[in-house]
């Protein structure tokens, strides 16, 4: 009885070992690169204001229109989709709940716990308000993981994959020099998503001029930036819409 725990507690020693070591053949990079150098980039920037071009492409249908923001870190985001100059759909969250305005009737009033699918439903690709957040503010989420590798590619550009020991590649940020230009976000080892970024100089912020987040060939929107306004002063009550609005 006693050889067989001990033949059991070996395996088990034995098993973790070999998942906790197991991918060796790429380069390791320090875990605190990316918890402190990429995760806190633009952490002075704590809320934001800006107006640009937004195409969307919904199941292979595209439709475009202007579209105008305002943020305040880490969750609350108001923007409203601008056609002929009149607002046409508003969105906003305060954190905890979703609002969604039609100005020209086109549904109703939707007020309900803040979820992911709902925003999913509206722009075809599966990324969450606090992540669109921080791509807006000029820095990348960074997803839970327990390693980090990069790989160096011949044209001098490095990908970092961020790993669980479990659940596998969760995330890939992929850099040109020390700027990201592009993130590709992953669930249960498949591709959610990818975005791809290109940055400038905005009142002393290296912040997006262009987002374009792709979930597949039918699915994606393209934001371009025109102009932006870095700690902007907002006010608790834009996040929250209402009928009358």
């Amino acid at each position: 009885m006693k050889l067989n725990k001990i033949i059991i507690v070996i395996l088990t020693i034995t098993l973790i070992t070999s998942c906790t070591f197991k991918k060796t053949d790429l380069n390791p990079i320090d875990l605190q690169f990316v918890n402190t150098t990429l995760k806190t980039k633009n952490e002075e920037l704590k809320s934001l204001k800006g107006v640009g071009n937004i195409t969307l492409k919904a199941n292979s249908v595209k439709s475009s229109f202007r579209l105008a923001w305002a943020l305040e870190k880490p969750c609350k985001l108001r923007m409203v989709a601008i056609a002929g100059g009149q607002p046409i759909e508003s969105f906003a969250t305060n954190c905890y709940y979703m609002y969604i305005l039609s100005h020209n009737k086109n549904h109703g009033f939707y007020r309900k716990r803040l979820s992911n699918h709902i925003l999913e439903s509206l722009i075809k690709v599966p990324v969450s308000t606090n992540d669109i957040i921080t791509f807006l503010s000029g820095s990348i989420p960074i997803k839970d993981h327990d390693y980090v590798e990069l790989e160096k590619k011949s044209d001098g550009s490095k990908i970092i994959s961020l790993f669980g020991h479990w659940s596998g590649i969760v995330e890939k940020i992929y850099l040109n020099g020390n700027s990201v230009s592009k993130v590709s976000m992953y669930s249960s080892k498949k591709l959610k998503y990818s975005v791809s970024i290109k940055h400038k100089k905005s009142k002393g912020y290296l912040l997006p001029y262009k987002l374009s987040f792709v979930k597949d060939s039918k699915n994606s929107f393209n934001l371009k930036i025109n102009r932006l306004w870095p700690n902007s002063k907002v006010k608790s009550s834009m996040f929250v819409l209402t009928p009358k609005d």
